[in-house]
């Protein structure tokens, strides 16, 4: 309680909510095939993120490498799964308006883990509850204006919360059919996800080294505050003390979090099985524009470009440095200081003289640099 917080790990991953998030995804890309920051296929996703994030592509190869050969082979799968869906149970289930929302999939197959249904639960109170809970996973709703004892969880305060929810209309639509025939929906978006969920568990050998690796990253990020971790490096602000964490490999480059009330109770953080290395190449691209800038800003000014093609034809002394430019020693000091800082030039010692001498391999991996990011 209070700062203190449990947490739970775990490298099993929940098979059906990884399934309808393959689905969903790979029912979007077919819908856009234009969109280049969705790619289906796993070595584009990870050639796009290459362009993205300007990394080079030997960078990727060292660090995803071991990623490409399991996860290409589950999507494959899962692509062979999707043509076995029925278009009316496709579109039904498996689309999202776009690429940043979720499908009702997705916000189902959480409650298919719970095994929950409401044929199940004798008290009509809690019934009504949680069928209110289960609708309002599929569209954008509020539910903090509810108290268990004398909330409204009738078919007219669902739909006014929906025309409250700014959700597309299909999307408002789909939850409240969900709301009068949840058990119906329920049933069968298990019984679509059957053979999938089969087909994944025979990728689980594969996948579980990437799992593990994941929950072992996550863990040690989140070893020494975990609410601080969790809100600045995850951007997830809790007001609860305890999450279970488990690794995910449908949603490659993200943490998502999904957070049910009442008998549905359980915080979930779900983690991409590569998002702390993604998130460790943003951390160097940071590091890398911020070096370019302060390279960038050591040169920025004439007399420390004019010294740097003058010495290009030989080493030049602070006296020579001074007659080139007509500034005075400490002037020149300061100059040269900022260009050996960056390792533009060196500096030689030979006997009491100081010569500075430029640096052109340095110089060209830093132009290299920069038409990298830059081109």
């Amino acid at each position: 309680a209070g700062e203190r917080m449990i947490l739970h790990y775990t490298t099993e991953p929940l098979v059906r909510m990884e399934c309808a998030a393959l689905l969903t995804k790979y029912f979007y890309c077919q819908k856009h095939p234009d969109d280049p920051d969705e790619p289906y296929d796993i070595e584009s996703y990870f050639g796009a993120l290459c362009q993205r994030r300007h990394i080079p592509k030997e960078v990727i190869k060292e660090r995803f490498s071991h990623f490409i050969p399991p996860l290409s082979a589950l999507y494959r799968d899962m692509a062979q799964e999707a043509g076995r869906i029925p278009p009316d149970a496709a579109s039904l289930f498996f689309d999202q308006p776009d690429s940043e929302f979720s499908s009702p999939a997705m916000a189902l197959s959480a409650i298919l883990e719970k095994g929950i249904r409401l044929r199940d639960i004798a008290d009509e109170g809690m019934r009504a509850a949680v069928r209110f809970q289960i609708a309002s996973t599929i569209s954008d709703v509020d539910l903090k204006g509810f108290d268990e004892e004398a909330a409204d969880y009738s078919e007219a305060a669902l739909i006014r919360s929906l025309e409250q929810s700014g959700d597309l209309p299909e999307t408002n639509w789909k939850a409240l059919m969900v709301w009068r025939h949840t058990d119906e929906y329920l049933d069968r978006l298990e019984s679509l996800l059957r053979a999938p969920a089969e087909a994944y568990r025979k990728h689980i050998p594969a996948l579980q080294p990437l799992f593990e690796e994941a929950i072992a990253l996550v863990k040690a990020r989140l070893a020494q505050d975990p609410r601080r971790a969790l809100e600045e490096h995850y951007h997830l602000l809790l007001d609860v003390d305890e999450i279970t964490v488990r690794p995910q490999a449908a949603i490659l480059a993200g943490a998502t979090l999904r957070i049910m009330t009442g008998e549905l109770d359980e915080r979930l953080m779900m983690v991409g099985c590569c998002f702390e290395q993604l998130r460790s190449l943003a951390d160097t691209d940071e590091e890398q524009t911020a070096a370019l800038a302060r390279q960038l800003k050591s040169i920025d000014d004439r007399q420390r470009l004019k010294i740097l093609s003058a010495l290009k034809q030989a080493p030049l002394c602070g006296q020579d440095v001074c007659a080139l430019t007509g500034l005075s020693p400490a002037t020149v000091s300061h100059h040269m200081n900022a260009l050996v800082d960056n390792a533009f030039i060196t500096i030689e010692k030979a006997g009491t003289r100081i010569n500075y001498r430029q640096s052109p391999e340095r110089i060209r991996s830093f132009l290299k640099e920069l038409s990298d990011y830059l081109l």
